[in-house]
């Protein structure tokens, strides 16, 4: 994940990111897509064991036209963090 963050950061208009089955992604890179990547609309992050809500809520608030989100699979991850 620390190797995709330089990436995030060059690709401020990225609008579809996939990380599925992706172990080091978690929350610290979430915080990054969150402040990096304001135009994205789809993320796929099922299988990612260190993501819990806390980072799928910078995400869901930092891409406020994030409309799929893929987290089949992060144990981490509840319903609550979409209310």
């Amino acid at each position: 994940a620390a190797a995709v963050a330089p990436v995030l950061s060059a690709c401020p208009r990225l609008r579809e990111l996939a990380l599925s089955r992706v172990g080091s992604v978690g929350d610290a890179l979430l915080g990054h897509i969150a402040a990096h990547c304001p135009e994205l609309i789809g993320l796929d992050i099922s299988h990612c064991s260190q993501v819990t809500d806390a980072g799928l809520g910078h995400v869901l608030a930092g891409c406020p036209g994030l409309r799929r989100v893929t987290a089949e699979g992060c144990v981490g991850v509840t319903d609550r963090v979409y209310a």
